[in-house]
C-alpha cells in the first residue's frame, strides 16, 4: 500500500501534538515519572524521524519518477489571477 502526503501530514501532526506534550510533562514531571515520559518522548521522536524519512523517500521517488508533488494546502485566492495580457507584459 502506498502512503501520500494526504494520509502521512495528519499522521505527522497527531505525532507531533503528542511530542509536544511529552516535552511539556517532563518539564514538570518529578523524579519517579520521569524515566518513563523520557522514554515515550524518545520512542516519539524515533517514530517521527522515520515518518519524515520514508516522507522524503517517497518525495525522491516521485521526483526521479516524474510524477508532479500533490499539496493539499495550496488555494487559489478570488481576484489574484493574472490575466493573459499581464502574463505577456
Amino acid at each position: 500500500m502506498e502512503k501520500t502526503g494526504l494520509t502521512q501530514e495528519p499522521m505527522l501532526r497527531r505525532l507531533e501534538d503528542r511530542i509536544r506534550t511529552l516535552c511539556c510533562k517532563a518539564l514538570t514531571a518529578r523524579d519517579h515519572e520521569s524515566d518513563a515520559i523520557f522514554r515515550d518522548l524518545r520512542s516519539a521522536l524515533h517514530q517521527h524521524t522515520e515518518r519524515l524519512r520514508q516522507l522524503a523517500a517517497l518525495k525522491l521517488v516521485s521526483a526521479k519518477q516524474g510524477i508532479p508533488e500533490r499539496r493539499s494546502g495550496q488555494t487559489h485566492l478570488k481576484g489574484t489571477e493574472i490575466s493573459g495580457r499581464e502574463r505577456s507584459e
